[in-house]
Formats: C-alpha cells, sequence, structure tokens
C-alpha cells in the first residue's frame, strides 16, 4: 500500500516534505493513496494556495484502489 503523505507517489514527491503545513492538520496521517481523507479544520486563508497546489498536482492522476502496489 502507498502511503498518501510519507510515501513518494505523486510528482516523485513526498506530499509531507512539500506541505507540512497540511499534514499538521490532516485527520488521519495514516491515510493511503486509495482512500478519502479530511481536515481537522478548515484551512486558514494563508494555508489555502498549498491546498490549491496540492489539487493541482492530482490532475490527470488515475487512482485504482484495486490494484496492489509493486
Amino acid at each position: 500500500m502507498t502511503w498518501f503523505w510519507e510515501d513518494t507517489w505523486v510528482g516523485g514527491l513526498c506530499l509531507l516534505d512539500v506541505f507540512p503545513r497540511l499534514y499538521s492538520f490532516t485527520s488521519n496521517r495514516l491515510l493511503v493513496v486509495a482512500h478519502n481523507g479530511t481536515w481537522r479544520r478548515k484551512p486558514f486563508v494563508h494555508e489555502v494556495s498549498s491546498v490549491n497546489t496540492l489539487l493541482d498536482m492530482f490532475q490527470g492522476l488515475q487512482i485504482f484502489s484495486y490494484r496492489q502496489d509493486y
């Protein structure tokens, strides 16, 4: 399984390293890529651009929850 925040899986980056502030208020730090996550709170105004950047990174990605990682 691929960990959403800790593993390198999108754009050759570890999302925890790129978005440490967003990681700090995620509700589930042990999230896998195939599952949807939630936030413990709404992003502050100064964090919205990071959320948008994160969402932009997912444009064009196809995630298959039934496939096993290799």
